[in-house]
């Protein structure tokens, strides 16, 4: 990854490099940022960073609810485990985001979707999914239900007639374990 190069105020120049910066908690940032643009209230976000965190939860997920509570939209970031415990991004410069330092177009998707669910009068339903080896053990799904106050959850129906389609896949390059993804809702059969 490159370095960038700046000018302090007093004239010394200073060069801005990536760091490596452990994978959990950039993730954790992500999976804030994503509920808090997308409208999740405060305890679902912290439910996010922490699962996310002590790496329980895998995929954090979005629907856009219409009043009849049927599915219009949906974006979820999946956390894959993988072999790396870091992620090399700039945190520091330019003030930005996890999820933009990660890769501007997460930003820009994330966005996306939150103009969309604004512009429908879609409402956030947020669900979670564990990470595999959680679902492996029925102790353990309770234990960590238990701990994130969580209970058993059904995704909402997109209704009859109609499913959901994948419009969008963004895997980021500096963190490829990370994947973000939009679906729509398009009639069944086309």
């Amino acid at each position: 990854m490159s370095s960038k190069s700046n000018r302090s105020r007093s004239g010394v120049g200073v060069e801005v490099r990536p760091r490596p910066l452990p994978k959990n908690l950039v993730r954790a940032q992500v999976a804030g940022e994503f509920l808090e643009t997308l409208g999740a209230d405060e305890n679902e976000i912290g439910i996010a960073q922490r699962g996310v965190a002590d790496g329980v939860v895998g995929t954090v997920i979005v629907h856009g609810l219409d009043e009849d509570g049927i599915s219009q939209h949906k974006m979820s970031f999946e956390f894959e485990i993988d072999e790396d415990d870091f992620v090399e991004i700039d945190l520091e410069g330019d003030g930005l985001s996890a999820i933009e330092a990660l890769d501007p177009s997460l930003r820009d998707s994330v966005e996306y979707a939150a103009r969309k669910m604004h512009k429908k009068g879609l409402l956030p339903e947020v669900l979670f999914r564990f990470a595999d080896d959680v679902y492996e053990d029925e102790e353990r799904t309770a234990e960590v239900r238990d701990q994130l106050g969580l209970g058993p959850a059904e995704e909402p129906s997109w209704g009859d007639g109609y499913e959901e389609r994948e419009v969008v896949r963004i895997r980021p390059e500096p963190d490829k374990g990370t994947v973000a993804r939009i679906f729509d809702r398009f009639k069944s059969g086309r």
